[in-house]
């Protein structure tokens, strides 16, 4: 996995690199989520049928999953901000 630079101080050229690997980590997140959409069908699915001890199990596995999902892309969401929020650019005139 690509990770995003650990220098807090870009030159003006690299900020194109840097975008393209924000974007792409945004996108996994993305796909991260369809993936906890897909699991919230499948409760939803389990949900509208006669309830059974296995269905509540897997309703149990999946709300779990959702759990795990959410908690890991809140943690490296943050991780994206945190990195973009402190990243100064250097190569403006103030900074040459």
């Amino acid at each position: 996995m690509d990770s995003l630079p650990s220098t807090n101080v870009l030159r003006l050229n690299q900020l194109p690199t840097l975008q393209r690997k924000v974007v792409k980590q945004v996108n996994r997140e993305a796909a991260s989520l369809l993936a906890v959409e897909a699991l919230a069908r499948q409760i939803t699915d389990l949900s509208n049928s006669r309830m059974t001890p296995e269905k509540l199990d897997q309703i149990q596995q999946y709300a779990e999953a959702i759990m795990y999902n959410l908690e890991d892309a809140r943690e490296r969401m943050g991780q994206i901000a945190i990195t973009l929020n402190e990243v100064s650019i250097k190569g403006r005139r103030h900074d040459d």
